[in-house]
């Protein structure tokens, strides 16, 4: 997954991650978990990670194992957002609440603005 682009919103603990063209299992989400921990190892608290896929070419079998082998899925201090409008972003969204995904409640949003407000209202919730 070309990760290209990765920024922090400036002063929030929210962070973006742009994926365009087609995804690389297991190769993308493993650098795009070493990009969020780098970027994020100073940080305290809840993480909002927006992981963007509006511009990605998503095949059904790379969901299983795009949601396996992204390590920053999983951690309890990670709120995840999805941003997309093509059907396999909802289904991976929707299959991250199953048990084998690690039963993660991650929002989808057909907008990154969208997702950045939703995040914002998380942190003053």
């Amino acid at each position: 997954m070309p990760l290209t682009e990765a920024y922090q919103v400036p002063g929030e603990p929210i962070f973006v991650f742009a994926i365009t063209g087609q995804i690389v299992v297991p190769q993308d989400p493993q650098q795009a978990s070493e990009k969020f921990f780098e970027m994020t190892k100073d940080a305290e608290g809840k993480i909002h990670r927006i992981l963007d896929f509006s511009q990605a070419e998503i095949h059904f079998s790379d969901v299983a194992l795009g949601l396996q082998n992204d390590v920053a899925m999983q951690m309890e201090q990670v709120v995840n957002y999805m941003v997309g409008t093509d059907e396999l972003v909802a289904f991976a969204a929707e299959a991250a609440k199953q048990d084998q995904f690690g039963g993660l409640d991650v929002k989808l949003f057909t907008s990154r603005d969208d997702a950045i407000a939703a995040a914002r209202a998380g942190i003053n919730s």
